[in-house]
């Protein structure tokens, strides 16, 4: 990824000189935010919105983090059948909700650490 979150440095420049702030403060002010940004864009992309659960490319990470431990793992995949049915009969809102319902029950249903992510299969 690139800086490009970061500030021109005539940017910086002008707003040390109009903010009565100095140079140096400005740069570490500038660089903090795109940090905080590139934190919150790696937040994002690692959870689905809707759900709050962790994202396909979340879970690889997360998986790839946990690699070489010393613990069993265990894949559990579930199917919510006909889930297509509820979206075509009486909406894609109630399927959202239900959605979030469900990955809210299972999250609470699992032990601390564990992990949860909605893996779409066609």
């Amino acid at each position: 990824m690139t800086s490009s979150n970061a500030l021109p440095s005539g940017d910086v420049a002008a707003v040390a000189q109009q903010g009565g702030i100095g140079l140096y403060e400005a740069e570490r002010t500038a660089h903090r935010d795109a940090e905080a940004v590139r934190k919150q864009l790696a937040q994002q992309a690692a959870h689905d919105p809707l759900t709050g659960l962790l994202t396909r490319g979340g879970l690889a990470e997360q998986a790839r983090q946990r690699r070489g431990r010393d613990v069993a793992t265990t894949l559990l995949i579930l199917d919510l059948d006909q889930f297509k049915l509820v979206n075509d009969s009486i909406g894609r809102a109630a399927g959202d909700k239900l959605l979030v319902v469900t990955a809210r029950r299972l999250s609470h249903a699992l032990p601390p650490g564990d992990l949860l992510a909605p893996i779409p299969i066609t």
